[in-house]
């Protein structure tokens, strides 16, 4: 079996594409000339991955590009050792292959190959620490949990309302001990399913509280949880979060980056010099940090919080922005920029970073 670092290379580059799919993945390769050489079809097993690729001419310079997708990581660490070069693609970004009029398998790697050979790629980052990358899937199983048991929560106060049960106490109905009361209060026949839903209720709780220690018990390998939880409304889940998702500090050349990768950035499209629309947040950018800084912020500027640099910073970017949501969007960003600057400096939390008569 080649490798990438046995062979020598003539200087010629093949461009490679791989559609992943569970029961079958195609491999596209195209020459610098850009004329497609092969589209050979297979079933999806890594001993077929591996073969298809160490099939390519072994004088070749090899790059492989594969979509970001449930698969994806798994495919790296097969196939990152047998290619000279192995991008991980956004796939949203992509949109000469998702809105193409003739879409199947074959279409979408030369379409992969075509983007791959002109860089037009946006290429994902993804971890090489095993250790984050659990830790990351940990977090994430907790916040899938968390938001069944939302649902459910949901589901439950429909239910009631549904039989004219409306005054429902957000807290009580819930209550393990105290829930009976409000089951009474429904037709005898509708009782079991509320039950039931109880019951998977409770189930989902359980499961979350388990999760939780598993995190927590993990995340003890990880020094910056603990300094995050300096800042101020940044609690064990939201410190646990930042660290799970970013994993890496130096992964991003900036703080305003960052801030757009946590769905924090601004999006702003023009024709001409004129614009089209109004500027907004970009939707695009994983949302569950900015969830984490919009906690933050909400716990930060609480009244009697026992540092109220947030707060005060909040207030500072109110009087000068003249809007409370512009404020927060950038009490949110500065949270990001501190939890980030903290981590990649190796720096305890300094108050100075919120400047009150700042707020950009």
């Amino acid at each position: 079996m080649k490798t990438k670092t046995t062979i020598s290379k003539s200087g010629a580059t093949l461009y490679t594409s791989l559609d992943l799919h569970s029961r079958t993945s195609v491999l596209g390769v195209m020459n610098e000339a850009g004329k497609m050489l092969s589209t050979t079809r297979f079933d999806t097993r890594a001993s077929n991955l591996k073969q298809a690729i160490s099939e390519l001419p072994d004088d070749h310079h090899i790059e492989l590009t594969v979509e970001a997708a449930p698969m994806a990581r798994w495919a790296h660490g097969v196939l990152a050792d047998l290619v000279d070069r192995l991008v991980i693609c956004d796939p949203r970004s992509n949109r000469l292959i998702s809105q193409s009029a003739i879409k199947n398998d074959e279409a979408d790697v030369i379409a992969l190959c075509r983007l791959l050979r002109m860089g037009e790629l946006h290429e994902v980052w993804m971890s090489e620490n095993e250790t984050r990358t659990v830790f990351h899937d940990q977090v994430f199983d907790l916040l899938k949990l968390r938001n069944q048991q939302r649902q459910l929560k949901t589901l439950i106060k429909t239910r009631f309302q549904a039989f004219g049960v409306l005054r429902l106490d957000g807290k009580e109905v819930f209550h393990p001990e105290k829930r009976q009361r409000w089951i009474e209060e429904l037709p005898p026949h509708r009782r079991n399913s509320i039950e039931q839903l109880y019951l998977l209720l409770d189930t989902t709780l359980g499961a979350w509280r388990d999760q939780m220690r598993e995190v927590n018990r993990s995340g003890k390998a990880f020094p910056e949880i603990a300094r995050f939880q300096e800042v101020p409304g940044v609690a064990e889940v939201g410190a646990a979060v930042f660290s799970a998702f970013v994993q890496d500090p130096n992964r991003f050349a900036s703080g305003s980056q960052l801030c757009r990768y946590a769905a924090l950035g601004i999006t702003s499209r023009s024709s001409d010099g004129k614009p089209l629309g109004y500027e907004r947040l970009d939707r695009r950018g994983q949302r569950e940090l900015k969830n984490m800084s919009y906690h933050a912020w909400r716990t930060g500027i609480r009244r009697g919080h026992q540092c109220d640099v947030l707060r005060r910073f909040y207030d500072g970017s109110t009087i000068r922005t003249g809007s409370k949501r512009h404020a927060r969007l950038n009490t949110q960003r500065k949270v990001i920029k501190t939890l980030w600057s903290m981590w990649k400096n190796d720096a305890p939390f300094d108050p100075d970073h919120f400047p009150p008569d700042a707020g950009a």
